[in-house]
């Protein structure tokens, strides 16, 4: 053998090793469609490579010539032509290899024992920016991170040391992370004489795990503080109801007179027990939702039916602060399917807003209700304080109030408004505000006629 066909044979075994430990699909086939090299790495889809060699290809990638040696031991002259046709053969062959190197996306470099590349890839030119001219006789730590040392692991060197192969994660300067693996190839010495490593960005991959377990993670605690809250709540709202039962009971005089003081006593132990029961009993809602806990109670409900026994509840605060109390109510939409509970909270929190934030003593607040396509909408507009736009994006989060006067003046928990969401997406539906600021507010939601 002459010392180019030995030289081209060394330079096919180490493409050969290379494509065999890159995780990209590779295949050689002639020209007549026929495999005749099939990468290790077509295991991951089923086949068996050597299953797959003398096989047709012609569903796959065509135009790469074959290698076929022949020798006649009769004849010098003929051993000597076959050679040289092996010869141009197997620097076709490695031309090929090459191409077919470039192509693979990853990072793939060939180290000598002092770590300085001798051999890359397009893809690792193009991964900093690079020639592949550029990279020959440079260091990986060097060029991919911007260090005066190997990294720690070195995947190449610990290759080198222990003669097998190595793994390792990195992260470069620029945010990426690499997963690096080198392959060591042995000299006719059986020492180490170079490494192949093959590096592959896996940036998205680790990104989109830490998103997965981020979400993982804040559904767990979601769900362990509406655990709390509903735990909490029942607690606390069962000697709740007793206060506000025998308290009652003292009120009616059912153990005995009470005097003016003593009445006036009791009204406001009556109005923050009912108060701190209304908080108790919407924590819970939230709770509920969050957790999947509330289920709907659909039924055909007559619209103007629910409409009264929504403004039933607020008749009395409306017209302790004079704000009137109107109705819209077109003839087309008659009956909804929906839960009749859940239907009347929103309603009411809907209402009670709207009066809570009219102007005291000439405010009005109007319910109508219209028919859109397969969808019933129910508005509640007010002549009350209006929202600032800025403030807009905050109406519908637990616990929040627009700014603290609002709070001191008006009162509430900021609950109202996120329980009536949730409730309303819970039918398959969606709420809206239109406001003005110091002119008034319309809330309006949408939900399914007839239940699906």
């Amino acid at each position: 053998m002459t010392y180019e066909h030995e030289a081209l044979t060394k330079c096919d075994e180490i493409y050969k090793l290379v494509i065999e430990n890159t995780s990209d699909y590779v295949s050689l086939i002639d020209e007549k469609g026929v495999y005749i090299y099939v990468s290790p790495s077509h295991q991951a889809m089923g086949y068996d490579p050597a299953d797959l060699i003398g096989r047709s290809g012609v569903d796959f990638v065509h135009g790469y010539a074959g290698l076929l040696i022949s020798k006649d031991v009769t004849s010098r002259r003929k051993e000597e032509e076959a050679l040289r046709k092996s010869e141009e053969k197997f620097r076709i062959l490695s031309q090929e290899f090459h191409a077919l190197l470039d192509t693979i996306p990853d990072n793939l470099t060939l180290q000598s024992p002092d770590l300085k590349i001798q051999w890359a890839n397009e893809g690792a030119a193009m991964s900093v920016g690079k020639s592949i001219s550029d990279l020959i006789g440079g260091y990986c730590y060097k060029i991919w991170n911007d260090r005066s040392d190997p990294c720690d692991p070195c995947p190449v060197e610990k290759s080198f040391l222990i003669g097998k192969q190595s793994r390792a994660q990195v992260s470069t300067p620029d945010g990426r992370i690499w997963e690096l693996r080198a392959v060591p190839i042995f000299g006719e010495d059986g020492k180490v004489s170079k490494v192949v490593e093959v590096g592959r960005n896996i940036t998205d991959i680790k990104n989109s795990e830490k998103i997965r377990l981020e979400n993982v993670r804040l559904s767990l605690a979601s769900k362990a503080k509406s655990d709390f809250l509903a735990n909490m709540s029942h607690e606390l709202r069962t000697p709740l109801n007793s206060i506000i039962g025998f308290t009652e009971l003292i009120k009616q005089k059912n153990a005995g007179e009470v005097n003016e003081k003593q009445m006036h006593y009791l009204e406001n132990v009556l109005t923050s027990g009912n108060h701190l029961l209304r908080l108790i009993n919407d924590i819970l809602d939230i709770s509920g939702v969050e957790s999947g806990n509330i289920e709907l109670a659909l039924e055909r409900i007559s619209v103007a039916e629910i409409i009264d026994e929504s403004i039933i509840l607020i008749k009395e605060g409306a017209s302790a602060r004079n704000i009137a109390l109107k109705k819209d109510l077109h003839p087309a939409l008659e009956f909804i399917e929906a839960d009749r509970l859940r239907l009347k909270q929103i309603l009411f929190n809907l209402i009670n807003n709207a009066v809570k934030f009219s102007k005291k003593g000439s405010g009005t607040v109007t319910i109508s209700t219209r028919k859109d396509g397969d969808m019933a909408k129910f508005s509640v507009t007010d002549t009350g304080i209006g929202i600032r736009e800025g403030d807009m994006g905050r109406l519908f989060k637990e616990f929040e109030q627009l700014d603290m006067g609002i709070s001191r003046n008006y009162g509430g928990t900021g609950l109202g408004l996120a329980i009536s969401k949730n409730l309303v997406e819970l039918h398959g539906g969606k709420i809206m505000v239109d406001s003005r600021y110091g002119e008034g507010s319309t809330f309006s939601f949408l939900i399914p006629i007839s239940s699906k």
